[in-house]
């Protein structure tokens, strides 16, 4: 499956308020070739760069080359800091 076709069907696993969020943030461009785990840390480190070099450290793997590119990354910083809350780190 494409990486941005992933993003969509991970997309429909979110609250409705999240999804909102998501769509909100208009997504320009989703790189392809990549793990779960290093898109995952390229879309932490367009909200929060310090944060997704830490997690790099703990996963020992290296950033992407190609970014994911986003018009509000505010809105994805704020499915961040509420996925966080909810699980308790």
């Amino acid at each position: 499956m494409h990486q941005g076709q992933q993003w969509l069907h991970y997309r429909n696993s979110l609250s409705a308020y999240d999804y909102l969020f998501s769509d909100a943030a208009h997504f320009v461009t989703i790189p392809d070739g990549y793990t779960d785990q290093q898109q995952a840390i390229n879309l932490l480190s367009v909200v929060d760069r310090r944060r997704a070099i830490i997690w790099l450290l703990r996963f020992n793997i290296e950033i992407p080359d190609n970014p994911i590119i986003i018009q509000r990354p505010e809105c994805i910083k704020f499915i961040i800091n509420n996925i966080t809350v909810k699980s308790g780190k």
